[in-house]
């Protein structure tokens, strides 16, 4: 009997001591931050919105893009579920949806906000080359080596 008391009174315990370590992590702040699970770096949600202001998008070329975008997104979904095509043809088709929904953007943007957009895009891969420490590594560490 004691020993059946015991094992429970641990149990509890436990889950009692979980829970809590689970409250404080969801209520830090910078915890969800670091880990992406509401705001911070994780989700992206940040730079969707610095590009409509820096492009000045309108609500009809937001909701466009929308469109344009879910499309392709729903594209590639269906490209991944195909299981019996060679890695080259995935490559091959991946990047036909890419080109289609660059020509569809290409369309709703101005040719100013498209060039705005491409640039982004390239400043951003460059920056993330360079904290990977591939191509686009800061100067810096390249004069270390």
């Amino acid at each position: 009997m004691k020993k059946v008391l015991v094992a429970t009174l641990a149990t509890i315990m436990i889950s009692v001591s979980a829970s809590a370590q689970m409250d404080r992590m969801v209520k830090d702040s910078s915890y969800k931050t670091e880990k992406g699970l509401k705001g911070g770096k994780g989700n992206g949600h940040h730079k969707k919105g610095q590009m409509i202001k820096e492009l000045g998008l309108t609500k009809e070329q937001m909701s466009q893009m929308k469109t344009i975008n879910q499309t392709a997104k729903s594209k590639m979904q269906e490209l991944k579920l195909q299981d019996k095509i060679t890695v080259a043809e995935m490559n091959t088709r991946k990047k036909a949806i890419g080109d289609e929904r660059l020509a569809k953007l290409k369309t709703v943007l101005t040719p100013e906000q498209f060039a705005k957009m491409q640039t982004m895009k390239d400043n951003a891969k460059k920056q993330h080359k360079g904290k990977r420490g591939g191509e686009g590594a800061d100067d810096d560490a390249q004069m270390i080596l």
